[in-house]
């Protein structure tokens, strides 16, 4: 034990030694890694969470191409007008933002719906006539056909019109998913400049605003979030140690353990996430940790031994921790990594990849980059340590050691009754993944998303997709009847308020044919 011991205490004197060759390579390691965040990427998609040879995901891939199914941007607008939205201004507000959409970058011109780009199918004597619904002055005579072509055409009832005629959609499709975020703040911006009547409210939701937004979230969550997080522990250790070193230099090891992680992320190509966010919180902490043990078992030497050199004190404590550092170290680092064999999603496995190099880096720079660092101070004892080392607030180490070698028992049974709530509390968590979620009630868009679902039909789509064995098998008689009979099936169940089709389609132009018999 004493030989090891030594040789311990021999690495880390040579560490100190070597000290102004440690602290530049550091630096440039950690910088070298840190110059590569630029190349770092957000992923805010739901399509994230799958991986890439998932035959689910494939076969999504390979339907959103054929069809070209894009996250779209919708823009709700609402009227408190007696006419719900079959007035002038409500009406000129949707043809306005239809036509200006077409200008907004990444938004595809050829792929905005609402009333200012469909058109309205009516039998006539000539078989059928098809002509877009605000083609033309929107007079009264001219929003009252409107408003029966809409009510006559179940396709857009629900689905871009509101059954009550209260609200309607503006749906705009991306062509770049990554670009999300910056299309979103250009849809915001042109919904603010929009030329709204008093009685017109307007909400932007959807996927692809999820998305946008999503990322601006992840922003301003870790502008917050993460200072807090470095501030809280920063507190503490000054409470703990009451030393300025004892602050600062666990705070260098996080910063360096964040900086080289995110770098080393960015340069193997890897995304950033939106549980991402959460694992620059754990690096917090857990680059800390080994510091803490550190400073503790160094302020003791020091409380123990005043008169002792500095390389002799720094040298003397990492010998006596880096053991229990270590181990410490390495289980923790297993447990990040046991995420990546026991889960099929990419985010999770990566946050359990890159946290256990997190944890592995603050392990090298605590046992390297700290002793050199801190060997270059004179020694200066803690206050906190040295008094309690002399039995001035030692109320709580008493109190401790009196509850768990005194009352066994009463310990053990508090434990296990802690267990047993915690247990009680885990059975309750509710598996929630509605992206929507993610937001506050109070931001725009899970208040937009609210009204829409409220108004209309629904945010989120269930896109099911009909294949036959031959060309133009959907056109069968039978196939057709299928997929009316699938859709009567799905709008009985109560999470779907409505469902689109070719079926839809079909019965609109037929009944336009017969001249508008609905028999």
């Amino acid at each position: 034990m004493n030989s090891n011991r030594t040789s311990a205490h021999q690495f880390f004197c040579q560490v100190i030694r070597w000290r102004w060759v440690i602290l530049p390579v550091a630096l440039l390691l950690v910088a070298g890694l840190a110059s590569q965040l630029g190349k770092l990427e957000k992923n805010t998609q739901a399509d994230a969470f799958f991986s890439a040879d998932d035959p689910v995901w494939r076969y999504r891939q390979a339907v959103e191409e054929r069809f070209n199914l894009k996250d779209p941007i919708v823009i709700a607008v609402v009227s408190n007008h007696e006419d719900g939205i079959y007035n002038r201004d409500s009406l000129t507000l949707v043809r306005w933002l239809s036509d200006e959409l077409q200008s907004v970058p990444n938004i595809d011109p050829d792929g905005i719906t609402s009333l200012a780009t469909e058109s309205n199918i009516e039998g006539s004597s000539d078989g059928m006539a098809v002509t877009e619904f605000l083609d033309g002055a929107l007079d009264a005579a001219h929003l009252n056909w409107i408003r029966e072509g809409v009510g006559h055409f179940p396709l857009y009832q629900g689905s871009l019109v509101a059954r009550d005629e209260g609200a309607t959609l503006i749906v705009a499709e991306l062509l770049d998913q990554e670009q999300a975020e910056d299309t979103y703040h250009r849809v915001m911006a042109l919904v603010d400049a929009a030329p709204r009547a008093d009685g017109d409210r307007l909400y932007v939701a959807g996927e692809g605003a999820v998305s946008g937004y999503l990322s601006s979230y992840i922003d301003q969550d870790a502008r917050r979030l993460n200072p807090l997080a470095g501030i809280i522990i920063t507190v503490i250790l000054v409470v703990a140690f009451l030393t300025v070193r004892a602050a600062l230099i666990p705070n260098l090891v996080v910063a360096g353990t964040v900086a080289a992680t995110l770098g080393t992320m960015a340069l193997a190509g890897v995304e950033f996430f939106v549980i991402t966010n959460g694992l620059i919180v754990c690096m917090i902490g857990i680059a800390v940790a080994d510091s803490v043990h550190f400073f503790s078992e160094y302020y003791e030497t020091l409380a123990d031994n005043p008169d002792i050199e500095r390389e002799e004190a720094v040298a003397g404590a990492l010998a006596r921790m880096w053991r229990p550092v270590t181990l410490t170290t390495l289980t923790t680092a297993a447990g990040f990594l046991a995420l990546w064999p026991t889960n099929d999603m990419p985010p999770l496995q990566y946050f359990g990849v890159f946290g256990a190099l997190a944890v592995l880096l603050a392990w090298l720079l605590t046992l390297f980059v700290t002793p050199a660092l801190l060997s270059l101070l004179r020694p200066k004892a803690s206050r906190r340590v040295t008094s309690q080392r002399g039995g001035e607030n030692a109320l709580l180490p008493r109190l401790l050691v009196m509850l768990s070698l005194r009352r066994p028992v009463l310990v053990l049974v508090t434990g296990g009754l802690l267990a047993v709530v915690g247990g009680i509390g885990a059975s309750q968590v509710v598996v929630n993944e509605v992206r929507i979620d993610n937001f506050q009630p109070q931001e725009p868009i899970y208040q937009a998303d609210r009204v829409i679902n409220q108004r209309l039909d629904g945010t989120y789509y269930l896109d099911v997709v009909i294949e036959t064995a031959g060309p133009e098998g959907l056109y069968e008689p039978a196939a057709l009847r299928q997929i009316e009979a699938l859709q009567v099936f799905l709008e009985a169940q109560p999470e779907i308020a409505g469902s689109t089709s070719i079926v839809d389609a079909i019965k609109q132009m037929h009944q336009a044919v017969r001249e508008d018999d609905e028999t």
